[in-house]
């Protein structure tokens, strides 16, 4: 019965937090086969998509399931993270997302880390997004010093 309350309390909790929507911008890089022949896309993400898995972007182009990517993020620190391309669908651009570009497909990211050098800085990257910029926490000192 402890465990039932407890989890409602937590639920409660969470469910009280404020969830502020950031979207930036990101650098979509398509890995080809041939050597020195790597696209390059401007994608629009949504910080509150990420989660240490994936993420889902928004594309003016269609891409390929399967496709290897690098996705760049400048906000709120520079990370590049290495992934798949693991579905991709066509997005209605009369949607509320307003922006100068139109974005016409939304496509989801699976994290492919390829050390656990990676992994670390996926997770630690994970951390700061939801102690800082997820849930409308005042504390925003930053602990990056290396």
């Amino acid at each position: 019965m402890r465990a039932i309350a407890t989890n409602k309390k937590r639920e409660r909790e969470r469910l009280r937090r404020p969830i502020h929507i950031k979207r930036v911008h990101a650098e979509l890089r398509i890995a080809e086969k041939e050597p020195g022949k790597n696209l390059s896309a401007t994608v629009r993400v949504f910080l509150n998509d990420f989660s240490p898995k994936g993420i889902g972007v928004l594309s003016s182009a269609k891409l390929n399931i399967g496709q290897e990517v690098s996705l760049t993020l400048d906000q709120p620190t520079q990370i590049a993270i290495r992934g798949k391309i693991v579905w991709c669908q066509e997005y209605k651009p009369d949607s509320h997302i307003m922006s100068a570009v139109g974005f016409s497909h939304r496509a989801g990211v699976e994290f492919t880390p390829s050390s656990p050098e990676e992994k670390q800085k996926l997770k630690e990257y994970y951390d700061e997004l939801t102690k800082h910029y997820l849930y409308g926490n005042s504390d925003n000192s930053n602990s990056n010093a290396a």
